[in-house]
């Protein structure tokens, strides 16, 4: 199988994040999509060994920061590559909350809340299914694809 051609699916880069009670936890993801309008759901998958899962599965609800072209790299390495349950990746980032929850508020298009609905369990992810409960589009930067970062800041 050839998995090169999974990179030609359009993807976008999102910070999907909640709160334990204590503090915030996030994470990377790069598979969010549209399921309905007219309800407005959407599905998030999220890893299984991913402490932001085992969070959102506890608070049933999550944000969803929408990366741009703008995006520091540094900010998807330290939401990338650390985890949450040993470090405070919102510290030193410009975070606002909405209905409890903290959303990017730098070099980001825009952003969902959302409560979980039903989750689906699928071979390493979960996938969340979400209604939106609330959104804005912060800006007109452009939103960062997963070709995008593969192509130009992938290992910066």
């Amino acid at each position: 199988m050839d998995y090169n051609a999974l990179k030609d699916l359009s993807y976008g880069m999102y910070i999907l994040s909640t709160n334990d009670g204590e503090k915030p936890v996030g994470c990377v993801i790069n598979s969010a999509i549209q399921i309905t309008s007219a309800s407005s759901i959407i599905a998030i998958s999220v890893n299984k060994l991913n402490h932001t899962n085992e969070v959102i599965k506890k608070s049933n609800k999550f944000g969803l920061s929408i990366l741009s072209t703008k995006t520091d790299p540094s900010l998807i390495g330290t939401f990338g590559f650390k985890s949450s349950k040993d470090f405070d990746k919102f510290s030193g980032i410009d975070v606002k909350y909405v209905n409890n929850l903290p959303i990017i508020n730098e070099n980001t298009t825009g952003y969902l809340i959302c409560d979980v609905i039903n989750i689906i369990s699928v071979d390493t992810h979960d996938i969340f299914l979400a209604k939106i409960i609330d959104s804005k589009k912060t800006n007109n930067l452009d939103p960062m694809t997963y070709s995008y970062y593969q192509k130009e800041i992938k290992g910066q």
